[in-house]
């Protein structure tokens, strides 16, 4: 999450808005996930063709196909202007290209990253899907299940669990850091902490809070808390693995990035930094909720995993 950032490649959705008042929400989507090598991969539809999948990466900023995928179908390219760094997983991306997309009955063009040498290790995976095609719908995510849900966000504010009328509903607002990034609060071990939802499959705890907080050695290793809790909802007994942090601090701020030389055809080079979270929560204890991700309202709601 540090130094990346900054153009949003974003599709350009066609589905039918509900109206303000209208309380109803209007699902969009289902898509029937797959869980690959200890990752969610979706179904997509990518320039009309069936039968491909993009891995989720629900703390990645910027959509990306692989370089194979953008020769296939002969994608049209752009070059990412130099003073723009974005990378894609931990590869940088100096390409773009354009995509048709389509998840479900959305779709659109899209302008998304080329990655130079993505090498999934499921062959049916074309790229990775990410918050900025994400971040225009409302995200239902029931991996308990192994389903996707993407629904319109024009809906009223608050009603937008479904599935149960009795279950404990928790309810946290979300804190936007830059474009489509965000962070939760959250609990572990009642110390307040702020967390990035992952599809990782081990949650990740940062090595600075496992150190400050807990007493514990900030390399990497694994420790079990006793309860992590959003609301109110807890999940008991989570096995976190611990990870250095090198982010040097960053707190979102606009820094310039060293430059052996400057001259006025050679630009300053502005960079983005949010720094990692306090915590990745991964793929094993998604598992256990159900989660609602109101993007336009700026709020999480989630209950346990089986609540009806």
């Amino acid at each position: 999450m540090n130094m990346r950032l900054a153009a949003c490649l974003a599709l350009a959705l066609t589905a039918t808005s509900a109206r303000a008042e209208d309380c109803q929400l209007k699902l969009f989507a289902s898509l029937d996930v797959v869980e690959s090598n200890g990752e969610i991969i979706v179904p997509v539809t990518l320039q009309g063709q069936t039968g491909g999948y993009m891995t989720l990466d629900l703390d990645g900023i910027v959509s990306g196909v692989s370089e194979a995928v953008a020769e296939k179908f002969d994608l049209h390219r752009q070059a990412i202007a130099q003073t723009t760094t974005i990378y894609i997983g931990d590869q940088r991306v100096f390409e773009k290209g354009e995509v048709s997309l389509q998840l479900g009955g959305s779709h659109g063009d899209s302008w998304m990253g080329i990655i130079p040498k993505y090498s999934p290790g499921d062959p049916r995976v074309v790229g990775i899907l990410a918050m900025d095609v994400l971040n225009q719908f409302d995200i239902e995510l029931d991996f308990a299940h192994n389903k996707l849900n993407l629904f319109s966000p024009d809906h009223c504010k608050g009603q937008v669990v479904y599935w149960t009328k009795t279950a404990p509903v928790a309810a946290v607002p979300m804190t936007l850091r830059g474009d489509v990034e965000f962070v939760i609060p959250m609990t572990l071990d009642d110390k307040n902490i702020n967390v990035e939802l992952s599809t990782r499959e081990v949650a990740a705890l940062n090595g600075k809070i496992a150190h400050d907080d807990f007493g514990l050695d900030n390399a990497a290793g694994t420790h079990t808390f006793k309860m992590i809790s959003v609301d109110g909802l807890g999940i008991t007994n989570p096995t976190l693995s611990i990870y250095e942090d090198t982010s040097g601090g960053c707190n979102g701020g606009a820094h310039e990035k060293a430059r052996a030389l400057l001259t006025e055809r050679d630009p300053m080079m502005m960079e983005y930094c949010y720094g990692h979270p306090d915590l990745y929560l991964g793929l094993q204890q998604l598992k256990h909720l159900r989660l609602f991700i109101a993007y336009k309202e700026r709020m999480l709601y989630a209950t346990a995993a089986g609540a009806s």
